[in-house]
């Protein structure tokens, strides 16, 4: 009876050893049931091995027949183990972000960073001459830093209030960063606005400076400068002209003085007042503080970093090389390219523009017009790109145009192929097992067709698109999904603080 007890330890420690040989690593496990559930090809000795392994994991099964059979019923739920042990080594707590997810505090903060970290990386791309001509992060900053001097001369201090009336440019960007810099808010309002709406959001936001795009624009709100806008000081152009302040001439002034440092501000610090159309009455400003920008830059990247980990994960149960390719996407963000034609007046073209792409180090070319979308996206071939849902309907409706051009045969695997993707991706939505056999027919279809798809995608590089200013069909969503890109929509909540 003494021993007893010892006995029992002996025998739970044996118990445990022996229950640890036979289970193997779930990882390892996955990739066999994979190789023998979809009569790979596979080399005859490579064959005699896994067949040994999986008889060592099921002695009990006998036969081939057998042993299949009890791969296949034991897949689904390995294999999902497997993904939750790959995801918990590969993220072990809440508190643990990838190296390409910075914490920032403040769209400064963020700004100052990427302006140093991705000095020799192209930024903000302007067509000039029939093509984009890029500036650096470097000279960006050096921008930043002396308007930022301008804006000094002018008066402006914390809690200033800046307004600009431009579409999007290289200028826009610089006087948002430094606006913020001095502690200012930006008031941006759209160049096709009407004129009743530019005068009652400068007087309702107490603007102190005007930004204006273009002399005509100019000419039409110099005199606003009175008793109507008692905040206004002064005006500026972006575009040259004679005989009136211009923001060439202004930052050839203060190329020789020192900047004066950024103001340090809280994550609670306001950084824009963004108005709303005014289509229920005057336009409303939405009152935007740092953390509120940075809390949905971080959303988006967690989004990113789901999505691919998703997407690499369930590779990396049959492949093995799915997670480094996963985690190859996001640490390269700043290689990719994008292309820009949504307002930075909105907050949407504003997020996940202008500041999502400062935020990874990645490069943007501004679009001129409209109507030079396609054709823009053709010399970029981004890797990324915001739009509305009215130009992914069109590429939805011109794809299946072409594809009813196209012989019997080819309709027909075309319609196949997004039906297995269909089938496949569904089940990931949900988060469910892909069965082996599924998952080998989405790699046929998507390497025989969508690949050729995407190829032909807007620039045929195209990772990942985000959509906002209306609802999407799901019809577009899944076709997007479907073929390889996904599709994130933004929305914007009614509920706001507003001023």
């Amino acid at each position: 009876m003494v021993h007893q007890p010892e006995n029992r330890e002996k025998r739970k420690n044996r118990n445990q050893t022996k229950k640890t040989k036979k289970i193997p690593d779930l990882l390892a496990l996955a990739r066999l049931i994979f190789m023998l559930t979809c009569d790979c090809q596979l080399d005859k000795r490579f064959k005699a091995q896994l067949i040994s392994a999986a008889h060592h994991i099921y002695p009990n099964q006998t036969s081939m027949f057998s042993l299949r059979r009890k791969l296949i019923s034991s897949g689904a739920r390995l294999a999902k183990q497997a993904v939750r042990n790959v995801a918990a080594a590969s993220h072990p707590g809440p508190a643990v972000y990838p190296p390409y997810v910075k914490d920032y505090k403040t769209l400064l903060e963020m700004q100052a960073a990427s302006c140093k970290d991705f000095k020799d990386h192209n930024f903000i791309g302007s067509w000039k001459g029939g093509q984009f001509d890029y500036i650096t992060y470097q000279q960006f900053g050096d921008d930043v830093d002396r308007f930022r001097a301008v804006l000094a001369q002018h008066g402006i201090g914390k809690d200033d209030k800046v307004a600009i009336i431009s579409n999007n440019r290289l200028e826009w960007a610089v006087a948002y960063y430094a606006a913020n810099g001095r502690g200012a808010q930006l008031v941006p309002l759209y160049e096709a606005q009407t004129e009743k709406d530019w005068r009652f959001i400068i007087r309702n936001s107490d603007a102190k400076l005007l930004i204006v795009a273009t002399p005509a624009i100019y000419e039409k709100t110099i005199s606003y400068k009175g008793a109507d806008f008692p905040m206004l000081d002064s005006v500026i152009c972006l575009d040259d002209a004679p005989g009136i302040p211009t923001y060439k001439a202004l930052m050839a002034r203060v190329r020789s003085e020192d900047a004066p440092a950024p103001e340090q501000v809280s994550p609670d610090h306001l950084t824009a007042i963004v108005y709303t159309s005014g289509s229920t009455g005057n336009p409303k400003g939405v009152c935007l503080s740092h953390r509120n920008i940075m809390a949905n830059l971080k959303g988006r990247n967690h989004l990113l970093i789901s999505f691919y980990c998703k997407v690499a994960l369930i590779y990396s149960v049959f492949t093995g090389f799915g997670t480094v390719w996963g985690q190859e996407v996001l640490e390269t963000a700043h290689t990719k390219k994008t292309v820009c034609y949504l307002p930075w007046s909105h907050i949407f073209g504003l997020t996940c523009s202008l500041h999502a792409c400062l935020g990874v180090g990645a490069s943007m070319a501004l679009v001129p017009s409209r109507e030079a979308v396609l054709e823009s996206v053709d010399a970029v071939q981004p890797a990324e790109l915001s739009s509305v849902p009215l130009l992914l309907n069109k590429i939805y409706a011109g794809v299946l145009a072409k594809v009813s051009e196209q012989s019997p045969l080819k309709q027909n695997l075309f319609h196949k192929a997004f039906a297995v993707a269909r089938e496949r991706n569904a089940l990931v939505e949900k988060n469910m097992p892909v069965s082996p056999w599924l998952d080998l027919k989405f790699r046929m279809v998507d390497r025989v067709v969508m690949s050729k798809v995407r190829a032909k995608l807007l620039g045929g590089k195209l990772e990942y698109l985000s959509a906002g200013g209306g609802k999407a069909s799901m019809q577009v969503l899944h076709f997007f999904e479907d073929v390889g890109v996904p599709l994130c929509e933004g929305y914007v909540s009614d509920l706001f603080y507003f001023i």
